[in-house]
């Protein structure tokens, strides 16, 4: 075997490795991540990702299903003698969420599980980072009269930006279980050519 053939069939045996072992791999990891982010609202090390605020707040009244009313309705005034009727929560953000029927026991990023969709794409390098990846689909941000479309790479840059950058990352325990498999998965390739 000369030395060009020695090297592609190590070029190959990378090429399968990323494949099939990081393919595989990652399935598993990416269901590990969708449950804990989405459904356990849990950082990378296992802590809760944050909570919502109890400070008083005022829900417009468009904002607010209209069976579930709850807070006291009030006059919020604006500039020039404008204003609009808003609900008063007293418990925040939190309380609204409850009387919403929404999660509210941790910081939930599923209103619409366009977020949750989109990274179930799978994962890329950032840095020294393993993250999830989003794809550059762009959603409609908010309604009315002027449209704002974002993608979900910037919605979970905010997140990040907003709640640290260890939600969307691996763990300890996955990085080391993740080295282990490639490991195991390299060994048994070269052993089988």
């Amino acid at each position: 075997m000369t030395g060009a053939e020695a090297i592609k069939k190590i070029e190959k045996k990378l090429d399968d490795i990323d494949n099939l072992i990081l393919r595989e791999i990652m399935g598993t990891y990416n269901r590990d991540f969708m449950r804990r982010i989405f459904e356990q609202g849990k950082r990378a090390n296992g802590s809760k990702i944050g909570s919502y605020s109890t400070k008083p707040l005022v829900v417009s009244v468009n904002a607010v299903t209209p069976r579930k009313q709850t807070g006291d309705k009030v006059w919020v005034p604006k500039k020039n003698n404008k204003g609009y009727y808003g609900y008063l929560y007293e418990g925040g953000y939190k309380q609204f969420k409850d009387e919403q029927g929404r999660n509210s026991a941790f910081v939930d990023f599923r209103l619409t599980e366009k977020l949750k969709i989109d990274l179930s794409a799978g994962f890329k390098k950032k840095g020294n980072r393993i993250v999830l990846a989003t794809s550059a689909k762009k959603f409609l941000k908010s309604k009315g009269k002027k449209k704002t479309y974002i993608t979900n790479g910037e919605k979970v840059k905010y997140l990040e930006d907003k709640y640290g950058d260890d939600i969307f990352t691996f763990g300890e325990k996955h990085l080391k279980d993740l080295r282990k498999r490639i490991r195991i998965g390299v060994a048994k390739m070269f052993n089988n050519a």
